[in-house]
């Protein structure tokens, strides 16, 4: 669960990002409005520009057990490594910014 606690108005940059359907979407928020995933979404947060932002994250389940949701430590660390290789990517970075408007 990630709540945000100020809108997304307040800040430049900083949006939350979502892989859905093979694309990254931005996940638009006011304040006190709670995003709900499973740890396994891809998901991060666009370079913040300007201004403050703060969210409140909270992680449900029971970490010593392992089922077919969850992840592995190889998996975490794919899922690492894919999250830096992207983020490293000025064309991907670009496309973000054309999105945002920042």
């Amino acid at each position: 669960v990630n709540v945000a606690l100020c809108p997304d108005s307040s800040f430049q940059g900083g949006r939350l990002l979502a892989g859905v359907d093979g694309s990254m979407r931005i996940v638009e928020r006011d304040e006190g409005e709670a995003t709900v995933h499973a740890s396994t979404l891809l998901h991060g947060v666009s370079a913040l520009v300007a201004g403050v932002r703060y969210s409140l994250i909270m992680f449900f389940g029971h970490p010593e057990e392992e089922d077919s949701t969850s992840f592995g430590e190889a998996a975490r660390e794919a899922e690492v490594v894919a999250l830096k290789t992207m983020m490293a990517e000025e064309k991907w970075l670009t496309r973000c910014s054309e999105k945002l408007g920042s």
